[in-house]
């Protein structure tokens, strides 16, 4: 199968502004349900909040910082169970939905379709427009250094995240190692062919306040980015875009050949 079948080609302004459409309608729904498995995972933390500060009226990245500093803290946490399984569905959730966002804002690769990409191809683009001295029509305004160091970041984060890096398995081997030696057992003694899997009944609490604070400074991130994309589509229509919901009842059975056909053209079908 060729490039040109794999790729969307962005050539002409139109190509450019179809580009960013799909863009949009795909952030858009994914940061809506990312919100909402947010709130979700806000709950727990302000529930659990609550118990150390009944007062309490929210819960936000500061307050856990400073509950964290605070000396009560340490008897607070061992007061509190809170089940791994639990923990692991609303963690889930937001990170399944997080991966999606990290991959269309900060992707690079040839084939995939991301924030990250349409700049690049913006910047190649102006530059094959000014060695044909043709109007550029790609007039957009320049990213200021937070934007691309987040650009950065995701680009980062999707590399780890969306795989299993051998850096995980390395850190892991550390861990298994320590645990083996504060056994006790001499290392001769663990037999090599029983395959020993840690599970958990609980979570230290830690995990959720660090996983509170990852999700905030996330979300905050992807909407900076987001908020930018809307300003890239609006100069290059010209007018001041809106985003316009159409209800539909069911989602039509037919929409999974967007994906069938995308999956076959992807494995050369």
């Amino acid at each position: 199968m060729s490039k040109k079948d794999k790729q969307f080609e962005l050539v002409g302004k139109e190509d450019f502004i179809s580009y960013l459409c799909l863009l949009i309608d795909f952030v858009y729904k994914n940061l809506k349900r990312y919100n909402k498995y947010f709130k979700e995972y806000e709950k727990t933390c302000f529930e659990i909040y609550q118990v150390y500060d009944p007062e309490a009226k929210k819960i936000s990245k500061d307050l856990i910082l400073t509950m964290l500093k605070d000396p009560r803290y340490l008897s607070f946490r061992n007061t509190i169970d809170l089940s791994f399984d639990g923990f692991s569905e609303i963690q889930d959730k937001a990170r399944g939905v997080s991966i999606r966002l990290l991959n269309s804002i900060g992707d690079r690769t040839k084939e995939a379709m991301s924030y990250n990409k349409f700049r690049s191809e913006v910047k190649s683009r102006k530059r094959i427009l000014s060695e044909e001295n043709k109007e550029d029509f790609l007039v957009l305004d320049d990213l200021s250094q937070e934007q691309n160091e987040i650009l950065n970041d995701f680009y980062k984060a999707r590399n780890f995240e969306a795989h299993l890096p051998d850096l995980k398995f390395i850190s892991q081997q550390k861990y298994r190692k320590k645990q083996k030696i504060e056994s006790g057992l001499p290392m001769h003694i663990v037999p090599k062919e029983i395959v020993f899997i840690n599970r958990y009944e609980y979570i230290e609490l830690e995990w959720l306040w660090m996983g509170y604070i990852d999700h905030t400074d996330f979300k905050e991130s992807v909407e900076k980015i987001f908020q930018q994309i809307k300003r890239d589509y609006s100069k290059l229509v010209g007018k001041s875009m809106s985003i316009s919901l159409i209800d539909n009842k069911y989602l039509p059975a037919d929409y999974i050949e967007i994906s069938n056909e995308a999956i076959n053209k992807h494995v050369g079908k």
